[in-house]
């Protein structure tokens, strides 16, 4: 039973994914299947959309911002919203 407290890494999220699909879970990402590649393909894409479409407190960090000559600040080239 998977449960909302449980460290998963990706391939076990890709799995309960696809059990719950009914689908074989996969040993790797790196199969030359369907579903492999398939969830290759799509976690990291799902994985950032999720991280961007809330302040997650465990996915931020600070940073100094410059200021430039008209007292305006640069947000940093990594900055994901």
């Amino acid at each position: 039973m998977i449960n909302s407290q449980t460290n998963m890494n990706g391939l076990q999220i890709c799995n309960a994914a696809l059990i719950k699909l009914g689908i074989t879970p996969i040993k790797s990402f790196d199969e030359k299947t369907m579903e492999s590649l398939t969830a290759k393909g799509l976690y990291n894409i799902v994985k950032q959309s999720v991280l961007s479409a809330h302040t997650w407190s465990f996915a931020t960090y600070e940073a100094d911002l410059q200021n430039n000559a008209q007292n305006k600040y640069q947000l940093p080239n990594d900055l994901r919203r």
